[in-house]
């Protein structure tokens, strides 16, 4: 190369230093892909009935207690498919009785699970199948 145009090349690459700053032209890191978008659906799936009475006063009362409970326990010891934030707990009627249940489960395996974790506390709970919302 002549040294006429290496001086050129030379004095373009200094002029591109010194406009830059003397240094790379900044390049935005990638975004990230969005996030899914939640996915509500209803299913038959179950949950887990912890009282059955005919009082709306008793019903409430042992619906409070179960979300205290679940607010008090650590969250080591709460199970995954019951969530680790507010306790789904629905208090429903059915002639003659209010039922008290807890959780929104898509299968058996997940209801068992989550029993084990509500037994502790309210032993004589059970499974019974039931229509849920689920949100994924």
């Amino acid at each position: 190369m002549d040294p006429p145009r290496l001086l050129a090349g030379a004095a373009l690459c200094l002029l591109l230093s010194a406009c830059s700053g003397g240094r790379e032209a900044a390049v935005p890191p990638p975004t990230p892909p969005p996030k899914p978008a939640p996915v509500t659906r209803t299913v038959q799936g179950f949950r887990i009935q912890i009282l059955t009475t005919p009082e709306k006063a008793a019903a409430d009362r042992q619906a409070a207690q179960a979300e205290s409970w679940w607010s008090t326990l650590p969250p080591g010891e709460r199970s995954p498919y019951l969530g680790q934030r507010a306790l789904v707990v629905d208090v429903a009627w059915k002639q003659p009785y209010y039922r008290v249940r807890l959780g929104a489960f898509a299968s058996r395996a997940e209801a068992r699970q989550a029993l084990a974790t509500v037994k502790r506390r309210f032993p004589g709970a059970f499974l019974v199948p039931a229509l849920v919302t689920l949100t994924r």
